[in-house]
């Protein structure tokens, strides 16, 4: 089953090894394997995330 994930939910997110992790305001963490997942779309995946991940104040 696939995961559904709002910007405003995101916490923060790291891209390390091919692998997308996304923390959640409430602490839980989501991880992505990129490894069938070409560089640039990366890249784009990463722009469009920090581009509209609300930043939230620790």
């Amino acid at each position: 089953m696939g995961t559904t994930l709002n910007f405003n939910q995101i916490k923060k997110t790291e891209l390390i090894e091919k692998k997308l992790i996304i923390t959640k305001i409430n602490g839980n963490q989501v991880t992505f394997d990129l490894n069938n997942i070409a560089a640039s779309d990366i890249q784009r995946l990463n722009d469009i995330l920090v581009k509209n991940t609300v930043v939230n104040p620790v």
